[in-house]
């Protein structure tokens, strides 16, 4: 007999109220088990997601750090009847690229299959965490597309609808967008006074004031008249306010009210909104512009250790031949040539540990060589 419980064992101690921990305990004092076959009764339906620290739109690429915001849903929020957090990471913890990416299995419980969905989608916009890639974007998703609501599933559901779960939602990115940008207005502007010179709403004296907001990868107008402020985003303006509790943000766009939690640091801002999460890098110190990436460089996809060179500097290269091999989270990654050239340098040796974003070698492109 193989003992060992399997990882979904919660979704069965739900439906049939039982703790199988506790009976293994039982049978292993020579004890008998508490009730035989016939007395399992099953109630409700149960479904448990397990979040990972990894990315969903890169091929499911796992992800390491430290957890710099770990805020699971309240097992007794009034709103979620029956939900179960089962963890062994905390705020502060590091995702080793060593070991398993499981962060938390979130388990719900409901009286039948839509109920118990329902649970998980709240859950799931309960859940934010950041310092790592994670899954609970692809989960809500996941959670909420009709077809899984509605019909029977196979284990073939995700490759049949991965572009679908995967797919970026260009709304929602500009919503979060607008909330990062209240996020770092409010971080430079001067709390500490109730004055309408420090206040967000950003009031000055007949006159207007303009700037762009520093994000690497989107184009953002702040723009300050009198107690009013605007965002301007694709040629698009948003009225905007803001309250700040911690790391909590109520948002007022255009009229409507969102909540979400951040994060702020000198890299980046993290906006967790509804389970979807986004992360904004910051121009000051993004860090392909810190390395002088000229795009002839091989950059690490993840946390890891320089396993193997297989290429020799020097060597002539085709594109997509390999030239480095990473190990991170048990598994090996082998980075490629990305076009024709020529191997002129390893900037790490074997066994050394490598960050995401480092650069790991460099491939001069081919010079084309004519005679006459």
């Amino acid at each position: 007999m193989n003992t060992r419980l399997q990882v979904e064992h919660p979704v069965t101690e739900c439906v049939v109220g039982q703790d199988l921990v506790e009976w293994q305990l039982a049978v292993a004092s020579n004890e008998p088990l508490p009730l035989e076959q016939d007395q399992v009764v099953i109630s409700g339906h149960a479904f448990e997601a397990r979040i990972y620290a990894e990315e969903p739109s890169d091929d499911f690429m796992p992800s390491s750090g430290l957890l710099t915001l770990f805020d699971m849903p309240n097992e007794h929020a009034s709103d979620l009847s029956a939900v179960r957090i089962d963890t062994g990471v905390i705020e502060g913890s590091e995702i080793s690229a060593f070991y398993d990416p499981m962060i938390a299995k979130l388990i719900v419980h409901g009286a039948n299959r839509k109920v118990a969905l329902r649970q998980l989608s709240l859950a799931l916009e309960k859940t934010a965490i950041s310092g790592v890639a994670t899954n609970v974007s692809f989960l809500h998703t996941l959670a909420n597309h009709p077809s899984f609501i509605e019909s029977p599933t196979s284990t073939h559901f995700i490759d049949d609808h991965i572009s679908e779960l995967t797919q970026k939602d260009e709304q929602e990115q500009t919503l979060q967008l607008i909330m990062a940008a209240l996020v770092y207005i409010n971080a430079n502007t001067c709390q500490t006074s109730t004055s309408p010179w420090n206040t967000l709403t950003a009031f000055s004296l007949n006159a207007s004031n303009h700037y762009t907001l520093p994000f690497v990868d989107f184009s953002l107008e702040c723009q300050r008249n009198n107690d009013a402020m605007t965002l301007v985003y694709n040629n698009e303006h948003f009225s905007v306010n803001a309250d700040f509790n911690g790391n909590n943000l109520t948002a007022f766009i255009n009229g409507e009210k969102h909540t979400a939690k951040f994060v702020l640091n000198d890299q980046s801002i993290a906006i967790m909104h509804s389970g979807n999460t986004h992360l904004f890098a910051l121009k000051s110190k993004h860090y392909v512009a810190e390395k002088q990436n000229d795009g002839n460089s091989l950059q690490a996809p993840l946390n890891g250790t320089v396993v193997k060179q297989v290429a020799s500097v020097g060597d002539n290269l085709k594109q997509g031949d390999a030239v480095i091999i990473i190990e991170a989270m048990k598994m090996e990654y082998t980075l490629t040539a990305p076009f024709d050239g020529q191997l002129s340098q390893f900037y790490f040796a074997e066994g050394d540990l490598v960050s995401h974003g480092d650069l790991l070698a460099k491939v001069e492109e081919a010079q084309c060589n004519q005679s006459l």
